[in-house]
């Protein structure tokens, strides 16, 4: 068997969901260029590659698609019907895609990485392990505002939990967990920032990087995933955080507010885009410098063609941390507008 797997593990916040809405879009006519894209991991995101891989305490939100909380059975009934559809397949496909960003934020040690090495083996010759990188401080940054965006509170914008940099930022780590399984050869990197054509367009790099003809893009949609204005982010941070206080104070459980959430999701998704919370620029040096030796190590390993494994442009931040005193203001202004409107609807 020819058959290769393409295996897309992310990382985080590199056009994922841009990719894998091209992806599906395209899905009908990739067999007639050899290619298929499964959707017994469930589409567009292959979610269930990670729910079969992860440990149960990095499931979090994905434990929607366990039903009855039962893992075991869940995970069984993945990889029956995984097979079945890999077996189904026609000798002219070739080439199939899997695309999971979780793999890189919930399949995050050498046991689980080797659980989807054993799912894969028995339908391919090769697994390429395609990885987009970003440059760890704006992944943090970016990662953040999606943490508010979701109701997160009271974490820092810049982790330092040393389990937490190791899984999610440390790619040095993250490379070589993931050879340690497929081998150091299987692993195909590519960067996601300034300049690079990731950034410019996620899904046409990644089609480049599968080698799917560029005519089955489709048209360029919206962004999926904008920024946010930072009197947005700072009226999040903000409720959030006294939604935590008075759900603690109150003995209230994390959905009691789930109306008002939805109220601030919405607001914020119809709110004009903009540069989301900025952090100082030192911040932002100190937090990069830490993975300074880790990224030397895997710019040497797989992208030797490569000065530097990213920019040293740190000028997108201002010189102190965001919110500003007139973005805070702002952010009361947009609470103001929230709560009169709240009162005229009764």
């Amino acid at each position: 068997m020819s058959r290769r797997i393409l295996l897309h593990i992310g990382t985080e916040k590199t056009g994922s969901t841009a990719i894998q809405a091209a992806l599906v879009a395209a899905r009908p006519l990739l067999p007639a260029h050899g290619f298929a894209l499964p959707e017994s991991p469930g589409l567009p995101a292959h979610q269930m590659l990670a729910v079969f891989a992860a440990e149960p305490e990095r499931l979090g939100g994905l434990w929607h698609l366990v039903p009855g909380g039962r893992l075991e059975e869940a995970r069984a009934r993945f990889a029956e019907a995984f097979a079945a559809e890999m077996a189904a397949l026609p000798d002219s496909v070739h080439s199939v895609i899997l695309t999971s960003e979780h793999l890189h934020s919930r399949v995050t040690s050498g046991a689980a990485i080797a659980w989807i090495a054993a799912l894969l083996a028995p339908h391919a010759a090769s697994v390429e392990v395609l990885c987009w990188l970003r440059r760890q401080d704006r992944l943090a940054v970016s990662a953040y505002s999606t943490a508010l965006r979701n109701g997160a509170a009271g974490r820092a914008m810049f982790p330092t939990h040393p389990a937490q940099l190791e899984r999610y930022f440390d790619y040095d780590a993250l490379t070589r967990r993931w050879a340690a399984a497929f081998g150091e050869a299987a692993i195909r990197l590519r960067i996601h920032g300034p300049g690079e054509p990731a950034e410019a367009d996620a899904a046409r790099d990644a089609f480049d990087a599968f080698g799917l003809p560029r005519a089955l893009l489709p048209p360029a949609p919206e962004r999926l995933n904008r920024s946010s204005r930072a009197e947005d982010l700072a009226l999040l941070q903000a409720v959030n955080a006294a939604m935590e206080r008075l759900a603690a104070a109150r003995g209230l459980p994390p959905e009691a507010f789930a109306a008002l959430r939805e109220r601030l999701r919405r607001h914020v998704h119809a709110a004009p885009p903009g540069r989301g919370l900025r952090p100082a620029r030192a911040e932002a040096m100190a937090f990069l410098d830490r993975f300074r030796a880790g990224n030397a190590a895997v710019r040497a390993r797989h992208l030797p063609q490569r000065a530097a494994l990213f920019d040293e442009d740190f000028s997108e931040y201002p010189e102190e941390a965001e919110p500003t005193a007139a973005q805070l203001a702002a952010a009361l202004d947009l609470a103001a507008e929230l709560l009169a409107e709240a009162s005229l609807r009764g």
